[in-house]
């Protein structure tokens, strides 16, 4: 699909969801900061973030959590784990950037708001939370110290072996991500790309990507790292190859069959998303998400979609409200009922209990209706 087409599609989505209030559009601004999404991490963004830069009020209702996560800005792409379309993220996050209301002081302020909260996981003994932290982070940092960004990533490819296509194809994609706050930094972004396309066996395709660049020999400077090319899309490489095919009086036919042999096996276990299975690996129903964390496959996710048998924010301390989740699992939705009432009278806060109690009273009459899918 075009750039264009792209652009066309994400700004159509905006608008729909603009249709629910200017208040519900600056949440989705401030949610288009971080790369990945949790109901905690967007309550936390709607508890922080409800004034400008000039104090004055927003006024983003609580409902507005539970409406962004549910409306086609975000996917979700695991369990409790919302992403939104690159295109889509972009596009908020420049009207961010115009808006007089918000600026570049809100992108510092996010910044510092997502290094705070990401700063105790980076400390996690879970390799998982701990790559994906730093992934967050890097997302903190793209906007206010680009250098520093670039200089990590580029550290992150010379560290790699050329054979981990894994980890080769989920830095270049990781790197995609901050084309716009990295623009200044097109060795690097090239190289990317270059390295992506290698990692996917396209090799003809990297070389293209390479004559973009300058090279210094068998190397390019990146943020002050030098990084190889990899032998096989050196610009000599094809006349390397046949003298050496040559020396070897190896028939090409016998080339050609181990090339087929090997393109067919990396295509029997998956190029592209099997790719990003990296460091540990997930059990049957999870796939990784970032390359870095494994949550459960949207598939047996739509096999518990809540209307009151769980919370979406379990960070959220209400016992009243947990209890009436346990008498909700067990379909006594009077007894549930009452439970969220009381959750509502004891945090008023909590933007899924009153969702809740309603879907509870619903029940209690035999209606099966859901009140609201979160």
């Amino acid at each position: 699909m075009s750039k264009i087409r792209l652009e066309e599609i994400a700004k159509q989505r905006i608008e729909s969801f603009a249709k629910l209030g200017k208040p519900h559009l600056y949440l989705a601004y401030h949610a288009a900061f971080p790369l990945a999404l949790t109901p905690d991490l967007l309550y936390r963004l709607w508890v922080q973030f409800q004034r400008d830069i000039d104090d004055q009020v927003l006024g983003i209702p609580w409902v507005a959590v539970a409406d962004l996560l549910v409306s086609s800005l975000c996917n979700e792409v695991g369990y409790e784990l919302y992403e939104m379309d690159l295109t889509v993220r972009n596009l908020l996050l420049s009207r961010l950037q115009e808006d007089k209301k918000f600026g570049q002081q809100r992108i510092n302020e996010l910044s510092n708001f997502l290094l705070d909260y990401v700063r105790p996981k980076l400390e996690s003994k879970d390799p998982d939370i701990k790559d994906f932290a730093l992934t967050q982070q890097w997302t903190a940092l793209a906007y206010t110290q680009p250098n520093k960004v670039a200089h990590e990533l580029a550290l992150e490819f010379e560290n790699l072996n050329h054979k981990d296509t894994a980890g080769l194809v989920r830095i270049a994609s990781l790197t995609e991500i901050f084309t716009e706050p990295l623009a200044d930094f097109q060795p690097l972004l090239i190289y990317a790309g270059v390295m992506g396309k290698f990692a996917r066996g396209n090799f003809e395709a990297a070389k293209d990507e390479l004559r973009k660049v300058g090279k210094e020999g068998d190397v390019i400077q990146v943020a002050g790292v030098s990084l190889p090319i990899p032998e096989q899309i050196k610009p000599n490489q094809k006349k390397q190859t046949l003298i050496r095919r040559l020396f070897l009086k190896i028939p090409l036919a016998r080339v050609a069959s181990a090339a087929r042999m090997i393109v067919t096996t990396l295509l029997s276990v998956g190029v592209g998303f099997g790719v990003y299975k990296w460091s540990t690996p997930c059990l049957a129903d999870e796939n990784k998400v970032l390359g870095v964390l494994c949550v459960l496959d949207p598939s047996i996710i739509n096999q518990r979609i809540s209307s009151g048998e769980r919370t979406l924010f379990p960070d959220i301390k209400n016992s009243d409200r947990d209890r009436g989740i346990d008498s909700f699992k067990k379909r006594n939705y009077t007894e549930a009922a009452k439970h969220f009432e009381e959750a509502v009278k004891n945090n008023r806060n909590d933007p899924e209990v009153l969702i809740y109690q309603n879907n509870a009273l619903t029940r209690q009459k035999g209606n099966p209706l859901t009140l609201a899918v979160v």
